[in-house]
């Protein structure tokens, strides 16, 4: 079960190279790292077992101010957070906030443009975590033909045609 407000999904990649993957896209997009939480390294420093679970703290101050200077409370969600963790079946799942969610929890009806790039920013990263191709060094990653499908659910519906438009998925 997915809690209200999250978008999950089955990530092909460990919890460690998942929220790797998270931090390297979103490095190279320009966002910055704020933080890595290594759950269960802190679980077990307590002496209490827990499976791999990894939380990235992630985002870009030009994107996410303008948006807490119109909402602070927006600051409880932002910067843009991504949780992987192993379940008891042994498969990664990679977990975040939906955009949608936090612009309606947060009252951002008339902020719907500075969503939108943060939704854009948010796929991009996302769409790399979770690909299989190898786009290393090419202009692919805008155009990748990988799971669409699955791709697109990293975004709220309301937003995908923003997306479709802005980077094109075939």
């Amino acid at each position: 079960m997915t809690p209200d407000g999250m978008t999950r999904l089955a990530s092909p990649y460990t919890v460690r190279d998942t929220i790797d993957r998270i931090a390297s896209a979103a490095s190279a997009s320009g966002m910055s790292i704020f933080a890595r939480i290594d759950h269960a390294s802190a679980a077990a420093d307590v002496g209490l077992p827990m499976r791999p679970a990894e939380l990235l703290i992630f985002g870009s101050a030009c994107v996410a101010t303008p948006i807490m200077q119109v909402a602070p409370t927006a600051a409880l969600d932002l910067p843009l957070k991504a949780l992987a963790w192993q379940d008891e079946d042994g498969a990664t799942w990679l977990g975040f906030n939906n955009l949608v969610w936090i612009a309606n929890r947060h009252f951002l009806d008339d902020e719907q443009d500075m969503v939108d790039t943060m939704a854009v920013g948010l796929f991009r990263v996302m769409h790399e975590a979770i690909c299989t191709r190898d786009h290393a060094g090419t202009a692919e990653a805008d155009l990748c033909a990988c799971e669409p499908e699955v791709v697109m659910l990293t975004v709220p519906a309301a937003v995908r045609p923003i997306i479709e438009q802005k980077v094109p998925v075939s």
